[in-house]
């Protein structure tokens, strides 16, 4: 590379002029001109021979032993020079930019962090450690990972680490790899003829032919899926190049499969709390009253510690100096969090009881809500775009909402949605877009729906999916429910389709939950002695039943001890049976029950425990009315005796049964 030539003569120059005895001081401030003007124009050179030395690489063609030799000697000029210059000029952090070229890092402004310092510690140790390439921060929203990852960026413009760029890039959960690609590409200076409208493949070469060259920090904010580095145009991370990657997340989940070292970012302690969030309110309002003080340590609490959340209603309360308006905005905070001034980004869990939750809760965002709890309101359809704010909920329990009739097909947004509970709703038909939740481990549908044939098919495509309960009114469903490949763990509640003598079914084994309703011809439920792992029994309503399980030659009692009758069963609910005699005509021994309830079963007059079955270490209540618990009949007096420290008394109310 001829260029070199020139620069070794303006270099030799320089050295000379810097190596001068105390006899040229009193030229000095001549000198120092001088020195300026060669640094200029050497600074400029060598920024050209970078430029030409980039290109060539990317053509990858090696350096010469003589470009090497100049980058070092480079090195050593920038050292001396510091000696020379600094009292001249002012130090500054980031170097002033030269040819239209970027500084290697930004300043990015961010609060003043609490309770961070001693993360930022561990994350410089990291950066120290060549054998370790990439780290991931996690922790809940709000928590300040994003803080923290500030910090870090702008440490580099304080401290002698040496790197060649800090990449700043912002993913979050629409993230994709066009996008980070196009960051990355434009801070890296790359000509956009180079990369526009082309391919993912193509913009990840031009990145790595870059990135390969330079020692680099790549800072990723707000991940919430693995992101495949090498697809984005990421060289691997070695202890030759020395680059980094550092990222934030939610989930501790991403680091593991992402592959990097892992810090978590927890809430604050309470004297972190209290003093982050007297900084925001002021001394003038904390001591505008005595109350406010107390009134200031609530508000602290309900915040649990998270930073975002005591740095938004800190500036919320600033303004406020009676007691009145603190207690008034601690409710609001308390009961709808979503309408304190900045707080619907905060709420983790929001529970409504007996009111309307479309009047409460418009759709701002909820990016950190993981639980949205309603019981016993008057819930309408919801409003548009409601779910799509939810980003990381996992529990949906929308129960005894007798007016909600319908879900919106956006149900199918919440990708992170575990437990779904729509039990006693008035709701008809189930969206197919159901089949979207893939996360889904248990559902529990109330739903009065047809044959949801359809349904059923979709929700046995979720892998996670282990348990179920769903309301059958029709034969159809029951059918492809019994027939299903994939139903461990699953369970039903029937109206008035169950028979007898249905015929033993491979996948009976599978049923856990088994409610039996308004089926008045139904005499037994003898089915269920193959049903070996049920747990939750509950029948009523059904007007001809004599025998929960019927014993006859050949049948029950030839395999019972083989299957193990109840030998799972942990609840057993009986209730408006009418006719009901017995539950079985031998004594069981009921291993795992907990609890069993008799309600309106006036002909049940023997129980199937006896003393040589003993009674069930986890038994814990038998409730019952008294009348109908002292009309029983028993094998002997020792079975009663141990039994009646469980018996409950509940009370009765007068009810008629039509047979």
């Amino acid at each position: 590379m001829d260029c070199i030539s020139p620069i070794l003569d303006i270099a030799t120059r320089l050295w000379d002029c810097t190596d001068k005895r105390a006899v040229y001081v009193r030229e000095l401030p001549e000198n120092l001109i001088s020195l300026r003007n060669a640094m200029e124009k050497l600074q400029n050179v060598y920024e050209d021979v970078k430029d030409k030395v980039e290109r060539e690489e990317k053509l990858q063609k090696k350096r010469t032993r003589v470009v090497d030799g100049w980058k070092h000697w480079r090195k050593v000029m920038k050292k001396s020079r510091g000696n020379v210059w600094e009292p001249v000029v002012p130090k500054t952090a980031v170097p002033a930019t030269r040819l239209g070229r970027s500084p290697p890092v930004i300043l990015r402004p961010s609060e003043k962090t609490v309770g961070l310092d001693l993360l930022l510690g561990e994350v410089w140790s990291f950066l120290q450690d060549d054998k370790v390439g990439s780290m991931g921060i996690y922790g809940m929203g709000g928590v300040g990972k994003t803080t923290l990852l500030k910090r870090i960026n702008n440490e580099f413009l304080q401290t002698g680490y040496e790197v060649d760029v800090v990449i700043w890039v912002v993913v979050s959960q629409q993230g994709n790899v066009e996008k980070v690609q196009e960051t990355i590409l434009n801070k890296l200076e790359i000509a956009e003829y180079k990369w526009k409208d082309r391919s993912v493949h193509e913009r990840a070469e031009e990145i790595i032919s870059v990135l390969q060259t330079k020692k680099f920090v790549l800072l990723l904010d707000d991940i919430w899926k693995q992101l495949d580095l090498l697809e984005v145009g990421i060289p691997p991370l070695n202890d030759q190049n020395k680059s980094k990657v550092i990222f934030t997340t939610r989930f501790s989940t991403v680091c593991h499969d992402m592959g990097a070292k892992s810090i978590e970012v927890e809430c604050l302690a309470w004297e972190e709390a209290f003093s982050l969030f007297r900084t925001k309110v002021g001394e003038d309002t904390l001591n505008s009253h005595p109350d406010i003080q107390k009134l200031a340590e609530i508000f602290v609490k309900e915040c649990k510690g998270l930073p975002l959340a005591l740095i938004t209603v800190g500036r919320a309360m600033a303004e406020m100096k009676t007691p009145e308006e603190w207690e008034k905005k601690i409710q609001i905070l308390k009961r709808y969090p979503s309408e304190f001034p900045g707080m619907g980004i905060n709420a983790q869990r929001i529970s409504v009881w007996n009111s309307g939750i479309e009047e409460r809760m418009a759709p701002p965002p909820f990016p950190n809500l993981e639980t949205l709890l309603s019981v016993g309101g008057l819930m309408k359809p919801f409003l548009s775009g409601f779910f799509r704010y939810m980003p990381v909920i996992r529990v949906l329990a929308l129960v005894e909402n007798y007016e909600l009739t319908e879900l919106p097909v956006e149900i199918g947004e919440l990708v992170t949605l575990q437990y779904l509970n729509l039990s006693l709703t008035g709701i008809k038909e189930l969206p197919m877009e159901l089949k979207k939740l893939t996360k889904l481990s248990v559902y529990n549908s109330g739903a009065t729906i047809g044959d949801c044939s359809a349904l059923l098919q979709e929700l046995e495509s979720l892998e996670h999916l282990n348990e179920i309960f769903i309301t059958l009114r029709s034969v159809t469903p029951v059918k492809k429910l019994l027939n299903s490949h994939s139903m461990k763990g699953w369970g039903f509640a029937a109206y008035n389709v169950v028979q007898s003598n249905m015929a033993k079914h491979q996948n009976f084994c599978y049923l856990r939950h088994v409610a039996i309703c308004h089926c008045p011809k139904l005499l037994n439920l003898t089915w269920l002695i193959y049903a070996t792992r049920l747990q939750f029994l509950n029948v009523s309503f059904c007007d001809s039943m004599e025998e929960v399980v019927e014993d006859k030659k050949n049948g029950v009692s030839e395999i019972q001890q083989e299957l193990g009758l109840f030998s799972r069963l942990v609840s057993l609910h009986l209730s408006c049976l009418p006719n009901l005699r017995r539950i079985y005509r031998r004594p069981l021994q009921f291993p795992s029950l907990k609890e069993m309830t008799v309600k309106y079963c006036p002909n049940l007059g023997k129980l199937p425990f006896d003393s040589k079955a003993g009674i069930s270490n986890s038994l814990q209540k038998i409730h019952g009315a008294q009348e109908w618990w002292d009309g029983l009949e028993w094998e002997d007096q020792t079975i009663m005796q141990n039994l009646t420290p469980y018996f409950v008394p509940i009370p009765v109310f007068a009810i008629t049964i039509e047979v």
